[in-house]
């Protein structure tokens, strides 16, 4: 784009989802940018940007009729002037190593807010820089995994009615004054309960004991060894 022209930036959205469509135009262009084309088919983007030569275009990997990375590569033969931001629910580091080598300016997951989207789109149409070594660098390396917690049948089957009845409270991430009011016991009380349960099932936190819990309530299988993750139950308060 011609830093002296007035114009405003023009973009291209290839994505074969309507709904992208249709938040990110209306987003871009309350920020000053005009989508000049949409495309649902990567082919039928190609044509689209040779003939309205775009400052950028958002590009979806996942497209029904042609890769996404061969897309980007004709796009940097075809159309050079078009800066390419890569959005796409396929974000692994493969893909997102791939898609830089073959010349985007940028590689944003679905998972990632409009609003930063959009910021992103903005700058680049503009003729400002990608991403940041930082952002790059985080989405090459893969976030490790939360280990898994295995909760053996015979800890659960050798619970004591009350402490059975402290698992759903738990799994709401109540504290011990807030079950101990809801119980009729005293706070000191249900403290010891508690930390009996945590003992009996070998739960390193009161997250993790609420983890353990929420999965137990949930799936109602209390007679079956099972497997929970600490980050998918509600952070308990202490």
């Amino acid at each position: 784009m011609d830093p002296g022209s007035e114009a405003p930036p023009r973009a291209v959205l290839i994505d074969d989802h309507p709904i992208i469509h249709e938040v990110l135009c209306r987003a871009l262009e309350s920020r000053g940018v005009l989508v000049v084309g949409q495309a649902g088919l990567g082919r039928e983007g190609l044509v689209y940007c040779e003939v309205l030569r775009p400052d950028v275009v958002v590009l979806d990997l996942g497209l029904p009729d042609l890769d996404g990375l061969t897309v980007l590569r004709q796009l940097r033969e075809r159309c050079p002037q078009a800066a390419t931001v890569v959005y796409t629910g396929f974000a692994d580091p493969e893909n997102v190593a791939r898609a830089l080598l073959a010349g985007a300016s940028a590689v944003l997951p679905k998972t990632a807010p409009t609003r930063h989207v959009v910021e992103t789109v903005c700058r680049i149409a503009s003729g400002g820089a990608g991403q940041t070594v930082r952002e790059v660098s985080e989405l090459l390396v893969p976030k490790a995994p939360e280990p898994a917690v295995r909760c053996p049948q015979p800890e659960l089957a050798a619970l004591s009615p009350r402490q059975r009845s402290l698992l759903p409270l738990l799994a709401q991430g109540l504290s011990n004054k807030e079950i101990a009011g809801r119980i009729g016991l005293a706070e000191g009380t249900v403290a010891n309960y508690v930390g009996a349960l945590m003992e009996r099932l070998g739960a390193r936190s009161r997250a993790h004991v609420a983890a353990l819990a929420s999965h137990l309530t949930s799936s109602r299988a209390g007679a079956r060894s099972w497997t929970a993750r600490p980050g998918a139950a509600l952070a308990a308060r202490q």
